[in-house]
């Protein structure tokens, strides 16, 4: 009986023992998290442009599934998104109606892209070269680099004209200058990801906004839930939240794989 009595407390101690030891690491784990991937009084835009690279860097496939609204005057619709990219050099889109009816899908890589309307029993094919020809479909245009950037939600800073970092604490903001347009990046330092970019003609008036926020992070590599890109003049938007993101998982082939039916009309954009 003795001997029961002492090997119970043995045991409890051993389980505290490991209990606070992972809690331990895990609360070091956390505590190194909420000091920021930027601080929050750097000068150096260099410094914010490096981090950036390194997070795109670190992104090699992302797979999600969730919502997808888009919006524009020549047509609107919402629906569920299954998204699956491989980095740097493709991306496949697939959308369906609230009840599962198929709306379309979209296939993209640095060469060429193929948007497939089943609805119509239409596919649009063409060069990704310039631009991909969305418009006739989701109701705007975007470029290859735009899609990808946009899709995972990792934006990169560019080289600008005139550039001016300000803080407030919480965020950076970068203002300058590219092709004609005023630009303003705002970057959440806890994250190190550019959470708004805004886009602006001579006169001020917005061209273009991207928004991206609900940040998880998964290893080295972070990346936003929700995305939104508007462009408010045309009345034109396209947002997705993630329910589910996996980061850095394989990817099979077969996610790749649109097979479209054979009487399917084929128009060049």
């Amino acid at each position: 009986m003795p001997l029961k009595k002492n090997r119970t407390p043995s045991r409890l101690y051993r389980l505290l023992y490991a209990f606070g030891l992972i809690s331990l690491l895990l609360f070091s784990s956390c505590s190194q998290w909420q000091g920021g991937h930027i601080k929050p009084a750097e000068t150096r835009i260099d410094v914010v442009r490096q981090i950036l690279q390194k997070n795109w860097d670190n992104l090699h496939t992302l797979r999600g599934s969730g919502r997808i609204i888009v919006e524009s005057p020549l047509q609107s619709f919402s629906g569920s998104a299954k998204v699956f990219i491989k980095i740097p050099d493709s991306t496949f889109i697939k959308i369906e109606a609230i009840l599962g009816l198929d709306i379309g899908a979209i296939f993209a890589d640095e060469n060429a892209f193929l948007i497939y309307s089943p609805m119509e029993k239409i596919a649009y094919h063409g060069s990704s070269a310039d631009t991909l020809n969305l418009r006739s479909w989701l109701g705007f245009d975007l470029t290859f680099p735009q899609l990808m950037h946009t899709i995972s939600g990792a934006p990169l800073l560019p080289d600008l004209q005139k550039p001016l970092m300000q803080s407030d604490g919480k965020q950076l903001k970068i203002t300058g200058s590219k092709k004609g347009l005023n630009y303003t990046y705002y970057i959440d330092v806890k994250y190190g990801l550019i959470s708004k970019i805004i886009a602006r003609d001579k006169s001020g008036k917005i061209q273009t906004v991207e928004e991206y926020s609900r940040f998880i992070k998964v290893g080295p590599a972070r990346a936003p839930r929700l995305i939104r890109y508007l462009r408010p003049i045309e009345k034109e938007s396209l947002t997705i939240f993630y329910d589910q993101l996996d980061v850095n998982k394989s990817i099979s082939t077969k996610d790749f794989y649109l097979k479209l039916p054979h009487d399917v009309l084929k128009i060049r954009l």
